[in-house]
């Protein structure tokens, strides 16, 4: 065999090698992608039992005689995973007023924004991709009176409520646009 031959077949199977790491990555990626749980949102006005893995709705009462509403979790196979009270972890909404993208923040305690665009961090909402927005530039707590509490998270271009800068935790009430950075501007639905 010539040289030129070895090469030939030493590139063909590189390629080859080449080819099945990028299908084996893609059924992998593929694999991770399929959701564990399915989102359903549901309202009881009879109540409901998922403590035994299913739903089981009460129309006697039978102790479960209070409102219910939230969004449950169905695992792939149908079984009740659990649910989440909207009481609990409710979910609050801001408009992005240059587009009007309304984005839906699940309040289940603090709520950190900025443009961090891949964060996996829990209560984290990237919310514009603009420079002069810090990666955590302020963050949102609803309190059990309802009241949203907005602080400025030492942010580089400030965070401002109803065009006056904040310094610390200022409230916000339905209807007040507050702004990160120079250009973004948001309002409380």
């Amino acid at each position: 065999m010539s040289t030129n031959t070895i090469l030939i077949i030493c590139f063909a199977a590189l390629i080859v090698v080449l080819l099945v790491l990028l299908i084996a990555f893609i059924v992998v990626s593929r694999r991770n992608s399929i959701p564990k749980e399915h989102r359903r949102d549901i309202t009881f006005t009879d109540g409901a039992d998922v403590s035994n893995g299913m739903m089981n709705v009460s129309r006697t009462g039978a102790g479960f005689n209070r409102k219910l509403q939230g969004t449950i979790l169905i695992s792939v196979d149908g079984t009740v995973t659990g649910i989440n009270d909207s009481r609990r972890n409710s979910v609050m909404q801001i408009r992005r007023l240059q587009d009007n993208v309304v984005f839906d923040l699940v309040m289940t305690g603090d709520v950190t924004l900025g443009r961090i665009q891949n964060s996996f961090i829990e209560g984290y909402y990237c919310v514009t991709d603009s420079s002069d927005v810090s990666k955590y530039h302020c963050s949102l707590k609803r309190n059990d009176d309802g009241s949203v509490l907005i602080t400025d998270l030492n942010s580089t271009n400030h965070t401002y409520v109803n065009g006056i800068r904040i310094e610390g935790t200022s409230v916000l009430r339905r209807g007040d646009v507050f702004r990160m950075g120079h250009h973004c501007d948001f309002m409380l639905l």
